[in-house]
């Protein structure tokens, strides 16, 4: 049977718990914010899209690690690239390639990763995902993307 101060230091500590989970937590969010969400708490992020469910979208410039695909395709066809970024983090859910610059020969493309959850590992997180690409004229073409070291990576493609 627990002696009456272990019980009181028991209690002692239950109610610190609260009171510091209460203190952690904005007005609007919904009870209870440590759970899931500690590392949004009190924190303004413009590139949060769902706070309660802990989800951001960041457009990364260099975060591309490798582009595979065909080395030839025909005029008027799609053609699809797979290609490798790396996320911040544990929490790397999804990713699309955004078109950031383009020339008559020179596609770049950016990696628009989606963050989903809060407590995440903090290690760099490749993802891969797949850029289309549809040729209105024939030629070479440079599939560009940049990466963690601001190295270009390239593939090439012919266009017939």
């Amino acid at each position: 049977m627990k002696s009456n101060n272990q019980t009181l230091v028991a209690i002692a500590a239950f109610v610190f718990f609260g009171i510091a989970i209460l203190l952690s937590c904005t007005k609007n969010e919904p009870l209870p914010c440590f759970t899931n969400k500690a590392p949004f708490c009190n924190v303004i992020d413009s590139n949060i899209v769902d706070s309660i469910n802990c989800i951001k979208s960041i457009v990364h410039t260099n975060r591309i690690s490798s582009i595979n695909g065909p080395t030839t395709a025909n005029v008027g066809q799609a053609v699809n690239f797979a290609i490798t970024a790396l996320g911040n983090d544990g929490c790397t859910n999804s990713v699309t390639f955004p078109i950031s610059n383009a020339s008559a020969t020179n596609i770049l493309v950016d990696a628009k990763i989606i963050y989903s959850g809060c407590n995440c590992t903090q290690a760099i997180t490749p993802i891969n995902g797949t850029f289309t690409h549809t040729f209105s004229t024939a030629g070479a073409y440079n599939i560009s993307g940049t990466d963690i070291n601001n190295a270009i990576i390239t593939h090439t493609i012919v266009v017939q």
